[in-house]
């Protein structure tokens, strides 16, 4: 399979991950995800479920950083952002990282305007989980 084009080892990952062999996802995504941001995401979400925070951040840090600059005038690359930052963040909320979580969130806020409401509605969540009702609030009325 490694001689099989990206697209097809792409499609044989999905496949993978709905048969719950997320090793074998991981194995076959690893060297997509070095050149193909679908890929690093897909990637990134494996390793997230498999509980591997600190490589699943990385991946999801890479393409946010390098999706961002053209965010604001490409759709995909906001929505690849917008992926990026919920990864992001739901991996920090699982790790025990608050902080990290409410800043990611605040500068997908500031970065992605079109994905204003849903992460409003994350971050009043995080807050509310957080005992701060009061900011909470704010953000879901937004």
């Amino acid at each position: 399979l490694p001689s099989a084009p990206p697209r097809a080892r792409l499609t044989r990952a999905l496949l993978l991950i709905q048969c719950d062999r997320l090793a074998d996802a991981a194995d076959l995504l690893r060297p997509l995800a070095a050149g193909d941001d679908t890929a690093a995401l897909l990637l990134a979400t494996v390793l997230r479920d498999r509980e591997q925070w600190a490589a699943s951040d990385e991946l999801y840090a890479r393409v946010l950083d390098a999706q961002l600059p053209r965010a604001a005038a490409d759709p995909g690359a906001a929505d690849a952002c917008f992926t990026a930052v919920e990864g992001l963040a739901f991996n920090a909320r699982a790790d025990g990282r608050p902080g990290d979580a409410e800043r990611v969130l605040t500068r997908g806020l500031d970065a992605l305007p079109a994905h204003a409401a849903r992460l409003h509605f994350m971050l009043g969540q995080h807050l509310h989980d957080g005992g701060r009702t009061g900011a909470a609030v704010e953000h879901l009325r937004e």
